[in-house]
């Protein structure tokens, strides 16, 4: 049986500790800050590894299909915990089965149970401290333009120790030796004695440029290369756009002819507002109040306003919380400045004019201010009520997460198991997932997809708007232990949900720069096709007036190119290899990861040696974006710089000559006011 609740919370207290070794969880959940190894300074929650029927005979993939399970040695847990809060009441034995596999036993301190992977130089922390300390090419400049330039040298050296040495001998006025000599000297003075250290510290030199514009180097010798790029790929979120992202509307799910009017999150229906507070991976710690995750679950739960209680893995109707946590402060703040205006009163006598003397323990507040403030407590306390109102008067009471299919971006979507309790005191099972609508719309049972649900969802990405597509289906109550292909079939639509993301106010600026100096420019995201489409003209990648093609896999092998806006899924060109610089020069062409698959699949590996005619990469994994870099290097000969964000791109900034890196916390920076 699992430990005290005491325990537990004990357990699950705040933690700053390193982890020392990759290990992979067996029981309980963690939330762990990997920034040491990514970058990413968002939390990342870890739960146990599952194993069903399909990935019983799969090997482990720690920095991938098996990352969500994973522990890596250098990371902080920030909390730990073998349960995911109340254990009680119908179906503890299927949360139970979702917290840990059969036989696997309680930890005694109620913490989370690890199986441990590799250590010392072997983890990721050891290999990342090897690449430091002795994978790094020596600091100097580009050897082989150094070689060329010496050949150089050389040439005009033996040309010069020929003429001295031919002359030397018709005159006579030399010995042999001291010809010999002269031409040693001259062919030795090739190599100046002070050029290693000279190349050197001019890569020192641009180090020290780089630190003072706030760019760290953590590979100097790639410092060279950057003089030679000629290939600039960019990914979308969080780079060319903000990170922050802006609810626009929900398309709640309807199987009438037309789809209904695009309404305010508030107003979204009961399913759709029980997927947005269900499912997703938000995370709360000790030390930071408001909740932390991807940032579009947490404009997703502002939306629909709200509650959502890590601890408890459970959501409520009313984003009453920061509201409470306002007042408490305004209130304390009040009633402090209070205290210290009466202390200060009782401590000193007033002085003839019946003005009190300043002192230093005077009330920080003045009437005018006092008077704002509670003002301001006064109308938090109307919003409070107006809010609690609404969250009585809403069907549902709360939803409570059981078990949770992390996002996986070869899947496309994420899941959960949740109990739904209803204001009248029943409680149903929902299995609940969101994702790209073209994943969703595969999954929808018979009949649950409407006529408008393609034309809606292209609608929504043409405009620029992040969409993604909300289903659920009810279930039974041992659905927390089914296996993740069981809980993602036979759904029924829910609506679809638009987000804006605003672009940065120097892109355009930037990526004109580069296009201006011959440089080529891609982007390279894992967002859907037409929204990358439309960041991509407002930047310049793609140029105003060209056409677009997509190139778009076949139901039943093989690609096409097909238009890229209009909703036209009809062959305007049929596939070769042989014609895609040909089309290169007269449309701007995108593809998805999914289509280059199947382009490999049928045409083999020629494929790969026209990346360099693609102006947008959509849809995306980690590893499809590191194999487009690789193939722009070692087939085209492009010497290429990547410039990313998040934990995504990891693998393509280590791929790319130069890796640009955009610290997290920045994301909202020179952005217009506008929406992008």
């Amino acid at each position: 049986a699992p430990p005290a609740a005491a325990g537990a919370a004990e357990a699950a207290a705040a933690m700053n500790d390193s982890v020392p070794c990759d290990c992979v969880l067996i029981r309980g959940t963690a939330v762990v800050n990997e920034a040491s190894l990514t970058g990413e300074s968002v939390p990342q929650m870890k739960d146990r590894l599952t194993v069903d029927a399909q990935s019983a005979s799969l090997p482990l993939e720690m920095n991938g299909r098996d990352r969500v399970h994973t522990l890596f040695a250098g990371t902080s847990i920030m909390s730990a915990s073998q349960t995911s809060g109340d254990s009680g009441g119908d179906g503890a034995a299927a949360r139970e089965e979702s917290i840990a596999a059969p036989g696997v036993p309680p930890t005694p301190d109620g913490g989370a149970l690890c199986f441990v992977l590799r250590t010392g130089f072997s983890s990721s922390q050891g290999e990342l401290m090897q690449m430091i300390e002795f994978s790094q090419q020596q600091v100097s400049d580009d050897s082989r333009e150094t070689l060329y330039a010496l050949g150089l040298l050389l040439l005009f050296a033996l040309a010069s120790s020929g003429y001295v040495l031919r002359k030397g001998m018709e005159r006579g006025d030399r010995t042999t030796h001291e010809l010999l000599l002269k031409c040693v000297i001259i062919i030795t003075s090739v190599v100046p004695r002070h050029l290693p250290m000279q190349t050197a510290m001019a890569v020192n030199t641009a180090l020290m440029a780089l630190m003072r514009k706030g760019i760290f180097c953590t590979e100097p010798y790639r410092v060279p290369f950057a003089g030679k790029i000629d290939s600039v790929l960019f990914d979308k979120t969080g780079t060319l756009t903000s990170d922050k992202l802006v609810p626009v509307g929900v398309t709640n799910g309807s199987l009438g002819p037309t789809a209904p009017a695009q309404v305010p999150f508030k107003e979204a229906s009961m399913d759709a507002a029980v997927v947005l507070a269900g499912c997703h991976s938000l995370v709360s710690v000790s030390s930071v109040p408001e909740l932390v995750g991807d940032p579009i679950e947490l404009a997703a739960l502002e939306g629909v306003q709200w509650t959502y209680a890590h601890t408890k893995q459970t959501a409520e109707p009313g984003a009453t919380a920061m509201l409470e946590r306002l007042l408490s402060l305004k209130r304390k703040k009040l009633a402090d400045d209070a205290a210290t205006a009466a202390a200060a009163s009782a401590l000193r006598p007033a002085n003839a004019a019946g003005v009190l003397p300043s002192l230093a323990s005077a009330p920080t507040l003045t009437p005018l201010q006092r008077e704002a403030e509670a003002n301001e407590i006064a109308e938090a306390e109307v919003t409070l009520a107006d809010m609690r109102k609404w969250a009585a008067a809403q069907g549902t009471a709360s939803v409570k997460i059981l078990a949770r299919h992390h996002f996986s971006s070869a899947l496309q979507r994420m899941s959960t198991v949740v109990t739904v309790n209803s204001r009248g005191g029943g409680a149903s099972t929902r299995c609940l997932v969101k994702g790209s609508p073209e994943a969703i719309g595969a999954l929808l049972a018979p009949g649950a997809s409407p006529d408008w649900y393609e034309a809606t969802h292209r609608s929504l990405a043409e405009r620029g708007m992040r969409v993604l597509a909300l289903a659920y289906k009810v279930a039974e109550p041992a659905a927390a232990s089914w296996a993740r292909d069981q809980v993602e079939e036979g759904l029924q639509f829910a609506g679809f949900v638009a987000f804006a993301c605003k672009t940065r106010s120097d892109s355009a600026m930037v990526v004109g720069s580069l296009l201006e100096s011959a440089h080529a420019v891609v982007m390279l995201t894992g967002d859907a096709p037409l929204t990358a489409l439309h960041v991509a003209r407002e930047v310049s990648i793609c140029a105003a007036g060209k056409p677009e093609l997509l190139l778009a896999a076949l139901p039943g092998g093989g690609v096409h190119w097909v238009h890229a806006v209009g909703g036209h899924d009809g062959t305007v060109h049929p596939f070769a290899v042989g014609m895609m610089a040909t089309l290169g020069a007269q449309f701007e062409l995108m593809a998805t990861d999914a289509a280059i698959d199947a382009a490999l699949e049928s045409h083999g590996q020629g494929v790969l040696d026209h990346m360099d005619v693609f102006k947008v990469f959509a849809r995306m994994s980690p590893q499809g974006k590191a194999r487009i870099i690789r193939a722009l290097q070692e087939r085209n000969g492009r010497r290429v710089l990547m410039c990313g964000d998040g934990g995504n791109d990891v693998g393509a900034l280590k791929q790319a000559d130069v890796g640009l890196a955009l610290l997290s916390g920045y994301g909202d920076q020179n952005t217009s006011e506008e929406g992008g």
